[in-house]
């Protein structure tokens, strides 16, 4: 039976979710890591790596990974026991990755994959969930757990694969001019996949700053320096002009 319709979408959803509301969180490995697991968005949240992997895929409405039902219990050895190993080439966002041998020692949601280069959300430590990198990529450096022959990992699937095919167009349809996006104007304060993006760009130009998905002052500060260096109202506010002299589309 197929996943339903945009069932990795609302893993993935929630994951970005829990970075932006990350303050809220407290990492415990005690017994309160489980708790309102079927509240769905309920703050504050108590949790360790395995069990926001199971709280994502519970608010999402899919499947316990742990295959447990969700009684409560699952850590990244049930996680391994019951998904799917799958070899990389076959990684989509909502997959999982463990990392360590034996029954594991840490987990994350995939959301995002580019080639070899796996970006996660990861409940590890205090101050998680954050954007985390399995292969970080040299152009972007991260906090992470690299792939060096120390830390081994496997990637699971629990769900299958979302493999419906785009319609076909009408014969002899034109197809409608894309209307361009809008780029989001990010400002200090704002968190999420956008502030990551804008920090990438800016490490790409030379600056020097923590990749984390959180505007604060060091990142306000390169976008000045930025703006400064290509002639734009260093405001540190980044709108459509300063994304498009970061190379944004």
């Amino acid at each position: 039976m197929p996943a339903p319709l945009g069932l990795r979408a609302q893993i993935v959803q929630w994951a970005k979710w829990g970075v932006a509301n990350h303050t809220h969180f407290t990492y415990t490995e005690g017994p309160t890591r489980m708790a309102n697991m079927h509240a769905a968005g309920k703050l504050p949240v108590t949790s360790d790596c395995s069990a926001w992997v199971t709280r994502c895929y519970c608010w999402a409405g899919a499947p316990d990974p742990n295959g447990l039902n969700y009684d409560g219990e699952g850590y990244t050895g049930t996680l391994l026991s019951h998904g799917k190993h799958i070899p990389l080439a076959q990684v989509q966002p909502g997959d999982v990755v463990v990392y360590g041998p034996g029954t594991g020692w840490h987990t994350a949601i995939i959301i995002e994959v580019h080639g070899s280069d796996v970006l996660t959300v990861s409940m590890g430590q205090q101050g998680d969930p954050s954007f985390v990198w399995v292969n970080a990529p040299k152009s972007a450096p991260q906090q992470g757990f690299a792939v060096d022959g120390r830390t081994p990992q496997t990637f699971l699937q629990f769900l299958p694969v979302d493999a419906t095919p785009a319609p076909a167009p009408a014969p002899h349809a034109a197809a409608a001019p894309a209307k361009p996006a809008t780029p989001p104007q990010v400002a200090f304060g704002a968190r999420g996949m956008d502030v990551f993006k804008l920090q990438q760009m800016l490490s790409k130009h030379g600056e020097v700053l923590k990749i984390d998905g959180i505007f604060g002052p060091s990142t306000e500060q390169c976008v000045k320096a930025f703006q400064a260096a290509h002639h734009i109202t260093a405001d540190g506010v980044c709108g459509a002009t300063t994304w498009a002299a970061l190379g944004q589309p």
